[in-house]
């Protein structure tokens, strides 16, 4: 109920009621949880023919991707849980440009979940909000679009036994 509700006599024994309703999230829910592991993949070395200025970060050689594809009609904003190791890892959605990094270590079973959904917003560690674990990006506006997402995970000290997993629930904006 939004603004109070508003009632006028009409007779003795009617009145004509008056309100509005608000909707903050107007999508439908697939009840089933979508759980979806991004796979770790060794990169070929590469040499930089330039200098690399002292601040700048170069990631690792190990990369974990996989392809999320949203059934829904509408985006989603998934749990993403990470089991470590790393000492910096960007995660990127390819489909939607939006990208953020985690910029604390995380130790080898270690594990972090930064939930995006639409009022849960934020990022956990052992159970104690850890919201200074975001170095940079936005949380808010990273989302898995309808149909395939490219979503690449990297950085520093990313090995083949880094875990992330994204759960959703699918949205349909229709029924």
């Amino acid at each position: 109920l939004q603004s109070g509700l508003q009632m006028a006599e009409v007779d003795a024994r009617s009145f004509d009621v008056t309100f509005s309703l608000e909707c903050h999230d107007p999508t439908w829910y697939d009840p089933a949880t979508f759980t979806e592991n991004l796979n770790a993949q060794e990169l070929s070395a590469f040499v930089v023919p330039f200098v690399v200025p002292g601040d700048m970060w170069l990631g690792g050689t190990t990369q974990l991707y996989a392809t999320v594809n949203n059934l829904g009609t509408w985006r989603v904003y998934p749990i993403i849980t990470i089991t470590g190791p790393y000492e910096r890892l960007i995660l990127t959605n390819q489909a939607t440009g939006a990208s953020f990094t985690l910029g604390v270590a995380l130790l080898a079973g270690e594990t972090i979940e930064v939930d995006l959904r639409p009022g849960h917003q934020t990022i956990t560690r052992d159970g104690a909000v850890a919201l200074d674990e975001l170095e940079s990006g936005n949380i808010v506006d990273w989302y898995l679009a309808p149909g395939d997402n490219q979503i690449n995970g990297q950085g520093a000290g990313v090995t083949s036994g880094t875990r992330i997993q994204f759960s959703y629930n699918p949205r349909y904006i229709a029924l």
